[in-house]
Protein backbone atom coordinates (compact mmCIF):
# COMPACT_ATOMS: atom_id res chain seq x y z
CA UNK A 1 0.00 0.00 0.00
CA UNK A 2 1.62 3.51 -0.96
CA UNK A 3 1.21 5.88 1.61
CA UNK A 4 0.34 10.10 1.42
CA UNK A 5 3.86 10.91 2.32
CA UNK A 6 7.38 10.29 0.04
CA UNK A 7 8.57 9.91 4.07
CA UNK A 8 5.87 6.98 4.85
CA UNK A 9 6.53 4.95 1.28
CA UNK A 10 7.87 1.92 1.58
CA UNK A 11 9.26 1.79 -1.83
CA UNK A 12 12.53 2.33 -3.30
CA UNK A 13 13.71 2.40 -6.66
CA UNK A 14 17.08 0.90 -7.34
CA UNK A 15 18.90 0.25 -10.79
CA UNK A 16 21.19 -2.56 -10.98
CA UNK A 17 24.41 -1.87 -13.41
CA UNK A 18 25.53 -4.66 -15.18
CA UNK A 19 28.09 -5.07 -18.26
CA UNK A 20 26.99 -2.31 -20.53
CA UNK A 21 23.38 -3.42 -19.57
CA UNK A 22 21.30 -1.72 -17.07
CA UNK A 23 18.08 -3.61 -15.16
CA UNK A 24 14.88 -1.12 -15.70
CA UNK A 25 14.25 0.37 -12.25
CA UNK A 26 12.28 -2.06 -10.09
CA UNK A 27 10.21 -1.42 -6.83
CA UNK A 28 11.05 -2.96 -3.47
CA UNK A 29 9.49 -2.75 -0.48
CA UNK A 30 12.32 -1.40 2.24
CA UNK A 31 11.72 -0.53 5.72
CA UNK A 32 12.98 3.28 6.94
CA UNK A 33 14.97 1.43 9.83
CA UNK A 34 16.88 -0.17 7.17
CA UNK A 35 17.86 3.29 5.36
CA UNK A 36 17.55 4.56 2.08
CA UNK A 37 19.38 3.60 -1.21
CA UNK A 38 21.12 6.21 -2.70
CA UNK A 39 22.52 6.53 -6.06
CA UNK A 40 25.29 8.27 -7.77
CA UNK A 41 25.68 9.23 -11.77
CA UNK A 42 29.10 7.35 -11.11
CA UNK A 43 26.58 4.27 -10.34
CA UNK A 44 24.69 4.24 -13.75
CA UNK A 45 27.43 5.46 -15.90
CA UNK A 46 31.20 4.67 -14.79
CA UNK A 47 33.58 6.20 -15.89
CA UNK A 48 34.57 5.48 -19.16
CA UNK A 49 31.48 4.04 -20.22
CA UNK A 50 29.67 6.39 -22.44
CA UNK A 51 26.13 4.80 -23.45
CA UNK A 52 24.00 2.09 -22.04
CA UNK A 53 20.97 -0.49 -23.41
CA UNK A 54 18.62 0.14 -21.46
CA UNK A 55 14.70 -1.19 -22.28
CA UNK A 56 16.37 -1.81 -26.12
CA UNK A 57 17.18 1.82 -26.58
CA UNK A 58 21.00 3.07 -26.67
CA UNK A 59 20.83 5.98 -23.91
CA UNK A 60 23.95 8.11 -24.06
CA UNK A 61 25.68 9.94 -21.35
CA UNK A 62 24.96 13.25 -21.68
CA UNK A 63 21.09 12.80 -22.79
CA UNK A 64 19.11 14.07 -20.33
CA UNK A 65 21.80 17.14 -20.46
CA UNK A 66 21.44 17.61 -24.32
CA UNK A 67 17.69 17.32 -24.04
CA UNK A 68 17.27 20.10 -21.53
CA UNK A 69 20.07 22.67 -23.09
CA UNK A 70 18.16 22.43 -26.44
CA UNK A 71 14.93 22.95 -24.69
CA UNK A 72 16.20 26.34 -23.02
CA UNK A 73 17.13 27.20 -27.02
CA UNK A 74 13.52 26.13 -28.29
CA UNK A 75 11.97 28.49 -25.85
CA UNK A 76 14.39 31.28 -25.98
CA UNK A 77 12.44 34.19 -27.93
CA UNK A 78 15.80 35.77 -29.51
CA UNK A 79 16.66 31.67 -31.38
CA UNK A 80 15.80 31.63 -34.68
CA UNK A 81 13.88 29.59 -36.74
CA UNK A 82 16.45 27.72 -37.93
CA UNK A 83 18.48 27.12 -34.48
CA UNK A 84 14.25 26.40 -32.97
CA UNK A 85 14.28 23.72 -35.65
CA UNK A 86 17.52 22.16 -35.23
CA UNK A 87 16.65 21.76 -31.58
CA UNK A 88 13.08 20.53 -31.85
CA UNK A 89 14.91 17.42 -34.59
CA UNK A 90 17.76 16.90 -31.82
CA UNK A 91 15.03 16.99 -28.80
CA UNK A 92 12.58 14.75 -30.96
CA UNK A 93 15.40 11.70 -31.41
CA UNK A 94 16.29 12.18 -27.75
CA UNK A 95 12.71 11.11 -26.69
CA UNK A 96 12.96 7.42 -27.36
CA UNK A 97 16.63 7.09 -24.61
CA UNK A 98 14.57 9.91 -22.45
CA UNK A 99 11.59 7.10 -22.23
CA UNK A 100 13.63 4.28 -21.55
CA UNK A 101 15.14 6.09 -18.62
CA UNK A 102 11.42 7.20 -17.43
CA UNK A 103 12.22 10.66 -17.10
CA UNK A 104 8.31 12.15 -18.27
CA UNK A 105 7.24 9.54 -15.53
CA UNK A 106 9.16 10.88 -12.68
CA UNK A 107 9.22 14.73 -14.08
CA UNK A 108 6.53 17.32 -15.92
CA UNK A 109 7.38 19.69 -18.70
CA UNK A 110 6.23 23.02 -16.53
CA UNK A 111 6.54 25.54 -19.80
CA UNK A 112 2.99 24.98 -21.69
CA UNK A 113 4.81 25.75 -25.17
CA UNK A 114 7.47 22.91 -24.61
CA UNK A 115 4.65 20.49 -22.61
CA UNK A 116 2.66 21.07 -26.00
CA UNK A 117 5.51 20.21 -28.53
CA UNK A 118 6.15 17.24 -25.86
CA UNK A 119 2.51 16.30 -26.53
CA UNK A 120 2.57 16.26 -29.91
CA UNK A 121 5.48 13.92 -30.36
CA UNK A 122 3.67 11.36 -28.26
CA UNK A 123 6.19 8.94 -26.76
CA UNK A 124 5.87 4.98 -27.17
CA UNK A 125 3.22 2.97 -25.29
CA UNK A 126 5.81 0.52 -22.80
Amino acid sequence: MIKSSMAETPYRMALMPQTNHISMPTLATTSQATGVTTMQAKDVLPDGQNQIHLAGTVVRKGTVGAFLLNARVWLDPAATAAQRQQVAADMQDALPALQALGLFDVLEIRDPALRHWLASHPLESA
